[in-house]
């Protein structure tokens, strides 16, 4: 039993400074490339994401393509109407652009950069607010001290 504990220490230790040894390497490889690792790692995943996205929108028009045909297909097998045009099947070329328009907004992008941005202009504009909260409520304060010294004065005019 002891020995399990003593190998369960060892193993915790050792992971310990391999944990260590890690951040370490982050830390030189960060400060000597100029990069931020895990802002790097965000934007592949992005990328991936938006590969994965059009992949899936590629597939996705071809089977509809494929159906499209295969209806076709059928109805000129069974005889269909010969007064229909003809339809000329397109690839469809799927749109590259990370961003979409919701009612009458501005576009939006998933870039990991712009996101960033738009919290941060955000964050912005909620302190700015904070601050004009904070000097309205100083002015009321000051308000109200001033008009309890004229009270104060207007008290102690009485009391002569």
């Amino acid at each position: 039993m002891k020995e399990m504990k003593l190998e369960m220490e060892a193993m915790k230790a050792d992971k310990a400074m391999k944990d260590e040894q890690l951040t370490m390497l982050y830390t030189v490889m960060e400060s000597h490339l100029g990069i931020d690792v895990h802002s790097v790692c965000n934007n592949i995943e992005i990328k991936k994401a938006e590969e994965r996205r059009i992949k899936r929108e590629r597939r996705l028009a071809e089977e509809a393509t494929q159906r499209k045909k295969d209806v076709i297909v059928e109805t000129q097998e069974a005889g269909g109407s010969s007064s229909q045009a003809d339809v000329d099947m397109v690839d469809v070329e799927a749109d590259h652009d990370q961003s979409f328009v919701l009612g009458n907004s501005t576009p939006l992008s998933y870039k990991y950069e712009d996101i960033v941005r738009r919290v941060q202009v955000a964050q912005r504009k909620k302190k700015s607010k904070e601050h004009k909260v904070l000097l309205l409520r100083w002015k009321e304060e000051e308000k109200v001290v001033v008009e309890e010294e004229k009270e104060e004065e207007e008290d102690d005019e009485m009391d002569y």
